[in-house]
């Protein structure tokens, strides 16, 4: 074993672990936020398909796709736009390292 150098790893600094955990919760606020508009719109297009079959069979006209309330639009973009403020503790830069 030729040339072969052991280095120890670079103890962790508590600033960039911090970072690294915050980064990693903003980024799971974010999926499960996206996952839970994805749930809440296939369970409205599964109740309208349900609508439209049952509508088709007693030979009504097909219902109308429900609009998103206003609720479910504020909602998606705060999920969409998380607020730029207060993610991150004063002192530290936010960056993901």
């Amino acid at each position: 074993m030729q040339g072969l150098k052991c280095h120890p790893s670079r103890p962790p600094v508590p600033e960039e672990c911090q970072i690294n955990r915050l980064h990693a919760e903003a980024v799971k606020k974010r999926k499960d936020a996206a996952e839970a508009t994805a749930k809440r719109k296939r369970k409205r297009k599964e109740r309208h398909d349900k609508a439209c079959k049952i509508a088709r069979a007693e030979g009504k006209l097909r219902p109308a796709m429900p609009e998103s309330t206003d609720d479910e639009e504020e909602a998606s973009d705060a999920e969409a736009h998380p607020p730029s403020g207060g993610e991150f503790p004063a002192g530290l830069s936010g960056g993901w390292r």
